[in-house]
């Protein structure tokens, strides 16, 4: 008997086939052979896909997303391969705003890193933040990709040229996507976002040393900012302090850069 489909697709029209999926009325669209409860990677890889194509995804396509939520829930999270798929959504040279926002709006993301449903929606009652935390870290990620880009150039030179000399990109983009991913569950989000991290880093697919880096940022994109408006920057004391906790240049290129992302990511005229 032939196993279900979840309803993926209708039916071709004669349309192009692309990595699997289906082009339809130029929007990207799971083929009616593809089924999601035999790969359910499928469902990471419809946006990558849709990513490197510039393409939208059809609206019958985010209804079998909608649909299978629950089944995506339960596989989704230790899928090796719908992992691999989000890393090259996350650190492609299409830039992964767009596609991030799309598949948070999906509930995919979610699916993907259940840590991130927890900020979905969330209101920030501070005066500044003008975004929910999960729409603040992505147009943050976003911003980290137009500084790479070198679009910001002449506003932001400093970070500009920081951003072309960094090492740890993998995990750069991975501690920027979880940075407040700790927000809602008390104090000290920083802190219990770094215990999160770790874990959570590693199984998306970076190697330890990597998800232990990302997670060193989680816990510090905070430290740049509160040096720079609540001590003494001429004091050499205060400089100590900051080479005793960052360590090594790459760490503190990746520090830089977190920061300025974030802060740029509170709202849009801050």
């Amino acid at each position: 008997k032939r196993k279900p489909t979840l309803a993926i697709g209708a039916q071709l029209r004669h349309g192009e086939v692309i990595d699997g999926f289906a082009l339809e009325t130029g929007r990207l669209n799971f083929h009616p052979e593809q089924s999601l409860i035999d790969a359910p990677a499928l469902a990471i890889r419809l946006f990558a896909v849709a990513q490197r194509e510039g393409l939208d995804v059809h609206p019958q396509a985010l209804i079998t997303l909608h649909t299978s939520l629950p089944m995506l829930q339960q596989h989704l999270p230790n899928d090796a391969a719908s992992s691999a798929a989000f890393l090259e959504i996350l650190l492609s040279s299409k830039g992964p705003e767009v596609t991030l926002r799309k598949m948070n709006e999906a509930g995919v993301l979610g699916a993907l890193i259940p840590e991130f449903t927890g900020i979905v929606g969330q209101m920030q009652y501070d005066g500044y933040h003008t975004y929910t935390v999960d729409e603040h870290t992505i147009v943050a990620v976003g911003n980290l990709f137009t500084i790479e880009s070198g679009a910001l150039k002449d506003e932001l030179p400093l970070s500009t040229r920081v951003a072309k000399e960094i090492v740890e990109r993998r995990a750069l983009y991975m501690g920027m996507l979880c940075h407040d991913i700790a927000k809602g569950m008390g104090g000290g989000h920083n802190i219990k976002g770094e215990a999160m991290v770790v874990e959570l880093a590693q199984r998306l697919g970076l190697r330890a040393d990597e998800a232990a880096l990302a997670a060193w940022l989680v816990r510090h994109h905070l430290l740049l900012s509160e040096m720079a408006f609540k001590r003494d920057l001429d004091d050499p004391q205060t400089i100590q302090a900051l080479v005793n906790i960052i360590q090594s240049p790459e760490r503190l290129r990746l520090l830089l850069l977190v920061t300025v992302a974030d802060i740029r990511a509170v709202g849009p005229t801050i």
